[in-house]
């Protein structure tokens, strides 16, 4: 029985012929989405990677989307996995290109993709900071979306955020997985 379902599904009868008529529904897929965003930062340049955990409840599904800023169109790699028969881009809208993966078989329950992309920061001066901003990779299409956001330092760059809707949080209310070593900054967002 769902979770969400509290009335019993038995009754008594008294008189015969009794009978119960059921109004069944099938319910609709709902897909929620942790993002864990790892940025990377070396002298050299910054290294993100953007793991999207799905999670698809009620309804199997072959295709998901996720979004990413346009200017990283032609620099991000997504590594293939066992489930991934195509990926594409197959829209534009307000500054945001949506890539579509097509799955082998339908799939329920957890599903993780991984979106990586490099930045150069060969160009940096002393004493001339450049912002540099960690892209926008989430989920599209889904019910809820949720995620961390981490910086490790590799190197002697000075790092100052400048963070937007994002809660800073201490490294050990990080998911295990993300508490890596080098650890400069971390946040949550919801």
């Amino acid at each position: 029985m769902p979770p969400d379902f509290d009335l019993p599904l038995a009754y008594s009868y008294t008189q015969s012929p009794a009978s119960v008529k059921l109004s069944l529904e099938r319910r609709k897929t709902e897909i929620s989405v942790t993002g864990y965003h790892v940025a990377t930062v070396t002298d050299a340049g910054l290294k993100v990677s953007h793991q999207l955990k799905y999670f698809i409840e009620y309804a199997a599904v072959d295709k998901l989307r996720f979004s990413i800023p346009k200017a990283l169109d032609e620099r991000i790699h997504i590594p293939t996995f066992a489930a991934l028969k195509e990926k594409k881009r197959v829209e534009e809208k307000d500054g945001r290109s949506i890539w579509e993966l097509t799955l082998q078989d339908k799939v329920i329950g957890p599903l993780a993709v991984l979106i990586e992309h490099e930045e150069d920061l060969k160009g940096l001066e002393p004493e001339k900071p450049q912002d540099v901003p960690i892209a926008d990779v989430r989920a599209e299409d889904v019910k809820s979306q949720q995620g961390y956001v981490v910086v490790r330092k590799e190197g002697a760059l000075e790092i100052a955020p400048q963070a937007e809707n994002l809660e800073p949080i201490e490294a050990a209310s990080l998911p295990a997985e993300l508490r890596q070593s080098n650890l400069y900054l971390s946040f949550r967002y919801y």
